[in-house]
């Protein structure tokens, strides 16, 4: 789909397509306000979701910008999935779980911006790229799951969140400006893999309440010993099965 063919577009309600779409490109479906759904196959297709291709490769810079309308709800993204570009699912009001586990996945800064309804973000461990910014604003977020901790996202969690000019500043924590936006709701981080925490991980995420990390090399102890005036925000640390109370 080729980059801005329906930008602007603001009575397109549904869009008839293949699965064996590749690439929606930059603009494509920027401002399609009205936009609900793609159907496939028969026009008979009744669907009421916005589904991606199946085969889909690459979403385009600001793609699906201001689809308010766009029924995506849970949003799975095919494991064909490699780029996802700058603003890509911006001010999609209708997003309320993604999740991501694509070939070397690279997901572009601000991906998800303003997606106000999005609760919960699974990121799997093939992406191998996630620029800052791309959760920010995105003020009901509740739980997200995280491939591992490390220079992935410059070390801290945070910078998924950074944000210099909030949407709605009674939403948010307000750490150092770097940090504006990590959202109030945020409660829980999974870390799926890897061996280290590093030093900041968690700073400014003053409203978690559970971390679980699944992979048992981490030096957990430690960690703990190092960053009290970090952890004591949060009331469980899990590992694996074991649990710490930190009350």
């Amino acid at each position: 789909i080729s980059n801005g063919l329906f930008n602007g577009a603001t009575s397109l309600e549904t869009v008839y397509l293949t699965d064996h779409i590749k690439k929606i490109g930059m603009s494509a479906y920027s401002g399609c306000s009205k936009l609900k759904y793609f159907r496939y196959g028969e026009e008979n297709d009744q669907s009421k979701t916005l589904r991606l291709p199946d085969e889909l490769e690459y979403v385009g810079q600001s793609a699906f910008y201001g689809c308010s309308s766009a029924a995506f709800g849970d949003l799975v993204f095919p494991e064909s999935i490699s780029y996802i570009g700058h603003q890509a699912f911006d001010s999609c009001d209708n997003i309320s779980s993604i999740k991501i586990n694509g070939n070397s996945t690279e997901i572009v800064s601000f991906a998800f911006h303003k997606c106000l309804n999005l609760t919960e973000a699974e990121i799997g461990n093939n992406v191998k790229n996630i620029g800052s910014s791309i959760l920010a604003d995105c003020n009901s977020l509740e739980k997200i799951t995280l491939p591992r901790l490390d220079a992935l996202y410059n070390n801290e969690v945070g910078s998924l969140f950074a944000n210099s000019t909030p949407f709605d500043y009674s939403k948010i924590y307000e750490g150092s400006m770097d940090y504006y936006g990590i959202p109030l709701t945020l409660t829980s981080i999974t870390v799926s893999e890897g061996t280290e925490i590093p030093d900041n991980a968690f700073s400014n995420l003053k409203s978690l309440k559970e971390k679980l990390i699944k992979d048992k090399e981490y030096n957990i102890d430690l960690y703990l010993e190092k960053y009290k005036s970090v952890v004591k925000r949060f009331e469980n640390i899990f590992i694996n099965k074991n649990s710490r109370n930190n009350k």
